[in-house]
């Protein structure tokens, strides 16, 4: 439905972008975020892109495109698009994007066990010989949301600093527990949420929301590392808290 693909089952609902980038005379606006992902858990917006800062400045909202802003991965800390520095093309179209990328191998699935939606893009393989690949599952037996994010080398010869961002809405707490490799989302005072991943560096950072014509702060779970290797899966989920 307009580049989204919705899981959904009782508590938890997951926009997942999974859409290619408008073309070039319709790119002034566009967010550079392929297969990043908003988390909705009981009616609360948990995982968040960073808003747009339209109506701040031209400064937030050059910010608010770049796909360090939105919850996916970047690699080098550079956008998955390049953006039009050519004053007259500029002119002509606003900021316009200045390259594009492919969707591929998109699927979608809802069975007994699980909803669940897996895409792939290729904006990093001319720059870093890299694509990714994302899944998404809602499993219906303990309503946990679960991710892979698979990195495929085309070459082996290129290091790469990868950054899988899950940006937090406005007022939601975190803090990284003690094992080094989760984080307690705090919702509300009796409702909570555990984001753990296996094997990855993982940071809680203070990052900025761009919404209500102002900039507002808020937290950012960041799952960082380096890439040598073919390809690589980071396997990580998020679920409910049980005290």
């Amino acid at each position: 439905m307009g580049g989204l693909s919705i899981l959904k089952y009782k508590k938890n609902t997951v926009f997942f972008d999974v859409g290619e980038p408008p073309k070039k005379s319709y790119s002034k606006a566009y967010q550079c975020g392929p297969l990043s992902f908003e988390y909705y858990y009981d009616g609360i917006k948990v995982v968040t892109n960073c808003g747009f800062g339209y109506n701040i400045s031209k400064k937030a909202m050059l910010l608010s495109r770049l796909t360090s802003a939105q919850s996916t991965l970047s690699i080098n800390d550079t956008s998955a698009v390049k953006f039009e520095r050519n004053k007259i093309a500029n002119k002509a179209f606003g900021n316009s994007i200045n390259d594009s990328f492919k969707i591929f191998d998109f699927k979608f699935e809802d069975n007994n066990e699980e909803v669940s939606s897996i895409a792939a893009h290729n904006a990093y393989e001319n720059l870093f010989k890299c694509n990714h690949k994302r899944e998404l599952k809602i499993k219906k037996d303990d309503e946990v949301l679960s991710g892979r994010d698979e990195l495929i080398k085309t070459e082996n010869d290129v290091t790469i600093k990868y950054d899988i961002r899950f940006h937090l809405s406005p007022g939601i707490g975190a803090v990284r527990t003690i094992s080094g490799n989760s984080a307690l989302i705090q919702l509300s005072k009796n409702k909570s949420l555990i984001f753990t991943t296996k094997n990855e560096r993982l940071s809680v950072e203070k990052s900025i929301f761009l919404g209500e014509n102002k900039i507002l702060n808020n937290l950012c779970i960041t799952v960082s590392g380096n890439l040598t290797d073919k390809s690589k899966n980071i396997n990580w989920e998020i679920k409910k808290n049980i005290n």
